[in-house]
């Protein structure tokens, strides 16, 4: 239901589809729609790369008409985001969220062999998803104490598309009540 299509019947065993273990790989593309849920209230939205097409003179000539999906509810779609939250502001991505008040989420992943680095991140405007790795399988060459290459793509990209853009934060739950807690 969240668009991913690579998914074959050895793939329905629970633990290694969460951990990311497919047969044959998920695409950045569907990852990204996957994702889209969490910061859209339990939707997932048909990928595109533009909203509309304008001539020089502003006349729009095409516009995207993506399809919008109900995949779960909103409650735990916006816990989930929440949770997601922690990922950017105290997790393994702490420090990459888009600046200027920009509510931003995400999870990062790598592989146990280090043969592919992942993250995925929404923003209320934008989902990205961003991979690191070869093709063909090779190892990647990469050393301790370094950045994680993907979620600090992610961040440049989501800086540069949403700049100029008011800063939003994610839509609410209605159903959520939200408490502090001392941990």
């Amino acid at each position: 239901d969240v668009g991913i299509t690579s998914l074959v019947r050895q793939d329905a065993n629970i633990a290694p589809l969460a951990l990311g273990a497919t047969t044959y790989g998920i695409s950045p593309m569907q990852m990204a729609m996957a994702y889209a849920m969490f910061g859209n209230g339990g939707y997932t939205v048909t990928p595109h790369c533009y909203t509309t097409i304008e001539s020089g003179t502003g006349l729009v000539l095409v516009t995207a008409d993506p399809t919008k999906t109900r995949v779960i509810s909103a409650d735990p779609a916006f816990i989930m985001n929440r949770l997601l939250m922690e990922v950017v502001d105290n997790g393994t991505a702490a420090g990459m969220w888009v600046p200027g008040g920009m509510e931003s989420s995400g999870k990062t992943g790598t592989t146990n062999d280090k043969r592919d680095h992942w993250f995925v991140g929404l923003t209320p405007y934008y989902v990205t998803a961003s991979w690191y790795g070869y093709d063909d399988n090779l190892p990647l060459e990469t050393g301790t104490g370094q950045s994680h290459p993907p979620t600090v793509a992610w961040r440049a990209v989501m800086q540069a598309a949403q700049a100029g853009l008011p800063a939003k934060t994610f839509p609410e739950a209605k159903g959520v009540t939200q408490e502090q807690y001392c941990t």
